[in-house]
């Protein structure tokens, strides 16, 4: 939900939080009560549907990646021994086109990777035979075409998904301006009835108030150090990465390890720590706050070196 009614629900939860507490002193205004009932009733709703909808989201995110993922391994079973022949072969246009990571992936639009992957193994089945030596199988190139079929047939089923989560939040959205507006209409009138008790009335409008949402960036800051000697490690890269909105950050570490992003999208986001002589850290799928201010800590491993 964005910031002004993220807010709003806060301000509901306080004053939820309050009336418990004083439910006695609003005895004496008629109607008081069952208002306030439709209020919380809307309240419990309204926290069932984002709840119903962050997890929604969570569990979108996590399967997309994992497609994503299955895709890019089995395109690498067919990469990397068609590379090997087109860079013995002197086809640059062929080498080209299999020179692919993840970060190059990511970079691509969600509707473009079908296109993206197909030509990959398009451009692979045409040298099937020419680069068998290169350990180029039929097996791995089926392989590829199941996953990229099954990448297929989950956008829709995303689309469907990411359908359902926007409806929720919109009717989240709907039960908080009823809420609101129960409230203003006819809460707020009726509580300045207790005239004897400004005490009273000052709590429920303090309670009542809104917070405007904070002006601070959201801000990553990620450590990256050694393993084995727990100093900053200097040059590496890191990647932010919100997938549902294919939003790509990146940037390098400073010679103590420090790496800073401000600002950074708030939302569900992923990170990925890379440098030369170490392994690849990935951070799995977490959750920033708008206004966020985020300390993190990376501790890569130095690869092994290979038995000559």
């Amino acid at each position: 939900m964005e910031a002004k009614s993220n807010a709003k629900v806060k301000m509901l939860t306080n004053l939820k939080e309050f009336y418990s507490k004083k439910a006695q002193r609003f005895d004496s205004i008629p109607v008081f009560s069952v208002l306030m009932l439709s209020v919380i009733n809307l309240y419990d709703d309204i926290i069932a549907l984002i709840e119903v909808a962050d997890e929604s989201t969570r569990g979108l995110i996590k399967m997309r990646n994992a497609h994503k993922d299955e895709l890019f391994d089995a395109l690498l079973l067919i990469v990397r021994p068609v590379f090997s022949y087109a860079n013995r072969t002197g086809n640059l246009d062929l080498k080209t086109a299999m020179d692919i990571s993840r970060y190059k992936m990511e970079q691509i639009k969600q509707e473009d990777i079908s296109s993206w992957a197909k030509e990959i193994i398009d451009k692979a089945t045409e040298v099937l035979q020419a680069a068998a030596d290169y350990n180029l199988t039929q097996t791995n190139l089926t392989a590829a075409t199941t996953k990229l079929n099954e990448w297929k047939a989950f956008l829709p089923l995303a689309d469907l998904k990411q359908d359902e989560i926007l409806q929720a939040r919109a009717l989240a959205n709907k039960k908080l301006t009823e809420a609101n507006l129960i409230l203003k209409n006819q809460a707020d009138p009726l509580v300045y009835t207790l005239e004897n008790d400004q005490e009273i009335i000052d709590l429920w409008f303090l309670a009542r108030k809104v917070e405007k949402a904070s002006s601070t960036p959201t801000q990553l800051h990620l450590v990256v150090l050694s393993n084995e000697t727990g100093t900053g490690i200097f040059d590496a890269e890191v990647e932010v990465v919100k997938p549902e909105k294919n939003i790509v950050k990146t940037t390098k570490t400073n010679p103590v390890g420090l790496a800073v992003f401000r600002p950074v999208p708030f939302g569900y986001l992923n990170v990925t720590v890379r440098c030369n002589g170490y392994t690849t850290h990935t951070i799995p799928v977490f959750k920033m706050k708008k206004g966020e201010v985020l300390h993190l800590e990376v501790r890569l491993s130095r690869e092994m070196a290979a038995v000559v």
